[in-house]
């Protein structure tokens, strides 16, 4: 009877990329676990369908003064044309320069450009094909590399694929699982089961109490919470627990950052439940550690 874990696919890793430093550092994440796994590699960079005033706003204001209305048209077409054609050339170099990463790892690599308005629902749409999205916390436009940006954001809220939010490069060989008792946290534990074997990293279990909320006592907190560790590995499909555990009482987006800084963890793992999260909905937990963690953090979503 093969293990759970074995149904796992970890061949398809896409990897958004733009010209910031964030996605430099996942491109370079995503060479090295890729490398490791033996997984082939897309690359995806997206040009905005809408170009912006201040992307126009490049040549001399005098230009902008046309003798006729038809002159006028012609000239925004021109400066259009000019734009596209830069943002084109532009995306040509962030491609090329990802494919020589990329196979100076000797990673296989295919690369794509497409043109869309929506950047994230674009990412949304293309990792459905996908086992894993390696992508950085913010795009060119932010400066914190720990905050994360609104592609990130709607990506992990909404996205059916894996998707691994890189702040620092990582070997992701001490992973902190969080667990807890639902499906969609098994399956995270499945997931990161299967990196981890391929990896040769060590997991450990986190199961976090909200106290706020809890009107048992510490002693009974802590019961439930071993119970949790003890049966998830089972309900994974795994024989035996090989797995330390740490059972925590918080806030579990201060806890898990937390946990995770203090035990020197490189990779946090949250399970996120099936279907979207809407714009106006409180942020998840997912959410707020995805924000708030200094290290990478993998969002395995529940699949429908």
């Amino acid at each position: 009877m093969c293990s759970m874990k074995d149904m796992v696919q970890l061949n398809r890793i896409l990897v958004p990329v733009d010209k910031s430093d964030s996605s430099l550092i996942s491109q370079e994440t995503a060479a090295s676990l890729a490398k490791k796994i033996k997984a082939e590699v897309t690359v995806l960079h997206v040009i905005p369908s809408s170009l912006s005033y201040e992307k126009m706003e490049s040549q001399p204001a005098s230009q902008y003064i046309p003798s006729t209305v038809e002159e006028g048209v012609l000239r925004a077409r021109e400066r259009e044309m000019a734009t596209l054609e830069g943002l084109y050339k532009e995306g040509e170099r962030i491609m090329d320069e990802a494919r020589s990463l990329f196979e100076e790892e000797q990673v296989e690599v295919n690369t794509d450009m497409i043109r869309e308005n929506d950047v994230a629902q674009t990412l949304i749409d293309y990792s459905r094909n996908f086992d894993l999205t390696v992508m950085g916390s913010h795009g060119e436009n932010q400066t914190d590399l720990y905050a994360l940006g609104s592609v990130t954001k709607k990506v992990i809220r909404e996205t059916n694929c894996p998707t691994l939010v890189v702040k620092k490069v990582s070997a992701f060989q001490k992973m902190l699982v969080c667990v807890e008792d639902s499906e969609h946290s098994i399956g995270a534990l499945k997931y990161a089961s299967a990196l981890a074997e391929k990896l040769s990293s060590q997991i450990t279990l986190l199961n976090v109490s909200e106290s706020t909320v809890s009107k048992k006592s510490s002693i009974a907190i802590k019961k439930v919470g071993n119970q949790v560790l003890r049966d998830s590995p089972y309900a994974a499909g795994f024989a035996e627990s090989k797995f330390e555990e740490i059972v925590e009482q918080g806030f579990p987006p201060n806890v898990i950052p937390d946990v995770a800084q203090k035990g020197q963890f490189d990779l946090i793992v949250l399970g996120r439940k099936a279907g979207k999260t809407r714009g106006f909905s409180p942020k998840s937990v997912v959410e707020e550690v995805a924000e708030r963690a200094k290290c990478p953090v993998l969002i395995v979503p529940q699949r429908d």
